[in-house]
């Protein structure tokens, strides 16, 4: 039988995404102990994917750029807080670090870097999704999993702020937002067939479209809006994540290259056609009503895809998204409005 910790600490630095797959463990954590008090070491910025989480007793929040001294002063207070268990979700030599001098009674993780911690996991990955990867390695743990759905917490402060910011863009009703940015040009869908997109929605289903990206990306949304005859509803990176979290949960349906977005708007269990470019949806898409990945998997160049891209991927003409088509992205979202 499985002794009941007191106190159980977990690590998971970043990104957005993976934090928000990381949500079920949480939930299961208090599943099996709910008077165990569970915190979560997040970095500076990522916070607000936990906010207001009722399985999470308290976020700590690590902010690198404060460097060494900052690292030394956390571990310090983690020691101080004596915790039964501390597992490391994220796998990394700052994360390994934070876990081997917590002073945890128990410290758990997986990996390479076995001599981090006290019990290291080693599983299989083959055949889990992401999701499903956190669970297992709390499964090891002996407890028991019941669900694997993500789930996001929205305070009613910042959703009436981000309504009262689309009414200021003109928006009171029903709309489709549309993430049109990417971090890696290999990972681009054309900025015509945005546009034309766009244009179809508008126009045949009646709905409208407000267009968003991350900060420093307002140039890939400018390309779009130079192909529209009228300028576009846009957030372009000023939105906080907390604002933009409430922007998605307000959404009635998201179209999304496959990123943070998508996982945001699954959170919330909203339509979304996701476009899948060199990423599989096997493990990181959803299986829930109106969830619709689209991808191009039998393409010959995907079996050396991560090892060498073709040189027309870094030029925003990688094969797998310029062959996901307009029409087909469309009927997609007529299917799922209607």
């Amino acid at each position: 039988m499985t002794i009941v910790p007191k106190k159980i600490l977990v690590i998971k630095l970043r990104l957005i995404g993976d934090l928000i797959i990381s949500v079920p463990a949480y939930r299961t954590i208090k599943e099996n102990f709910p008077d165990t008090h569970l915190s979560v070491i997040v970095e500076k910025g990522f916070e607000a994917v936990l906010e207001n989480n009722p399985h999470v007793d308290k976020i700590i929040v690590f902010d690198k750029t404060k460097g060494f001294f900052h690292l030394v002063s956390l571990i310090l207070n983690l020691r101080k807080e004596a915790y039964d268990w501390v597992i490391d979700f994220h796998g990394g030599p700052t994360s390994g670090l934070l876990t081997l001098f917590s002073g945890g009674k128990l410290t758990v993780g997986y990996g390479k870097r076995k001599f981090y911690y006290q019990k290291h996991i080693h599983f299989l990955r083959k055949g889990l999704n992401a999701r499903q990867f956190y669970l297992k390695v709390l499964q090891e743990l002996g407890l028991t999993i019941n669900k694997e759905n993500t789930e996001l917490f929205v305070a009613e402060e910042t959703t009436k702020n981000i309504r009262k910011k689309l009414f200021e863009k003109g928006i009171s009703g029903s709309f489709i937002l549309i993430h049109a940015a990417v971090k890696k040009r290999s990972e681009e869908w054309q900025p015509e067939k945005y546009a034309e997109l766009i244009k179809r929605i508008e126009t045949e289903l009646k709905v409208a479209v407000v267009l968003s990206c991350g900060p420093s990306q307002e140039n890939q949304l400018k390309n779009i809006e130079l192909l529209l005859d009228t300028p576009p509803v846009m957030f372009k990176g000023e939105l906080h994540l907390r604002e933009f979290i409430a922007l998605v949960e307000e959404s009635k349906a998201l179209i999304s290259y496959d990123s943070s977005p998508v996982h945001i708007a699954a959170a919330f269990e909203k339509p979304v056609v996701a476009l899948y470019g060199t990423i599989s949806p096997e493990n990181w898409g959803y299986q829930y009503e109106n969830y619709c990945s689209v991808f191009v998997p039998d393409l010959e160049c995907r079996s050396t895809c991560f090892q060498n891209k073709l040189p027309e991927c870094h030029q925003g003409l990688s094969l797998c998204m310029t062959s996901i088509t307009v029409e087909e992205v469309f009927n997609h979202v007529k299917k799922m409005v209607s």
